[in-house]
């Protein structure tokens, strides 16, 4: 089975001109959702590389706050996920979050939840904490018949 890390340049350049002949069994895309400055973008990628019986592994921090950085400045997101209802600036429950990323992100992109956990996610600290203790959803996806043919419309903006 092949592996491919993910470079600074994002999943086509990782991959390249060496793109898979055949899809993946497995791809895992832990806690890069919502760093990420076009995650809709990325679903569809990794979509895209899973056999149809093929699985996601995805982790996500929730609830969700995008934190795009670009060197050393935190920049908006070029794509915003539908996370109405599940982002932390709404103080959005983590079971509320998992259902938002669930229904208005996974779904409209073309996956079932096949099931999910909650683990601790230890977040490097700044200059008033040494380290954070954060939530993150686990959760295992399969494709859905649907052509997944996107997550909500929404461009731009911070989406926080």
């Amino acid at each position: 089975a092949a592996t491919r890390d993910l470079t600074p340049a994002g999943l086509g350049a990782a991959l390249g001109e060496d793109a898979p002949a055949e899809p993946f069994d497995l791809v895992s895309c832990c806690n890069i959702l919502d760093r990420c400055s076009r995650p809709r973008s990325l679903l569809r990628e990794m979509r895209r590389l899973l056999r149809p019986e093929g699985r996601l592994l995805l982790a996500v921090v929730l609830p969700f706050k995008p934190f795009v950085e670009r060197g050393t400045r935190k920049v908006p997101p070029e794509e915003v996920l539908p996370m109405e209802g599940g982002r932390r600036v709404e103080g959005a429950s983590f079971e509320g979050a998992v259902q938002a990323m669930a229904e208005r992100v996974l779904g409209p992109a073309g996956f079932a939840v096949e099931a999910w956990t909650r683990l601790p996610y230890l977040s490097a600290g700044d200059l008033s904490e040494p380290y954070y203790v954060l939530d993150d959803a686990i959760f295992v996806l399969s494709r859905t018949e649907s052509d997944a043919g996107g997550v909500g419309a929404g461009e731009g903006g911070e989406g926080a």
